[in-house]
């Protein structure tokens, strides 16, 4: 038997046409109970999904925050100026002067 490389439309029409009414078929079999089951399903997903998103966007609420506390309490100074004034403060500190 020979392997046919070429692309047959006929089978190709008969076997989508066969996928389709299978497909048809199944879901008209599906009944009232298993459908509620499905949409039952799948808001709960979509609550999960939502919970989530929520969380996240606390967890990223938070760290905004932490990091606007942070960057106000640096001194807005740089360079040679930002070097010398932590070590007035660090000299201050430990000395007590």
């Amino acid at each position: 038997m020979k392997a046919n490389n070429k692309f047959n439309l006929p089978h190709f029409v008969i076997g989508l046409g066969v996928g389709a009414l299978t497909g048809l078929l199944v879901a008209l079999r599906l009944d009232e109970n298993t459908r509620n089951r499905i949409y039952e399903r799948t808001t709960k997903g979509f609550d999960s999904i939502n919970e989530q998103a929520r969380k996240l966007r606390e967890s990223a609420g938070n760290i905004v925050e932490k990091g606007k506390k942070l960057v106000s309490r640096q001194p807005h100074s740089t360079g040679k100026e930002a070097e010398t004034q932590a070590y007035e403060e660090n000299k201050r500190d430990h000395l007590g002067g």
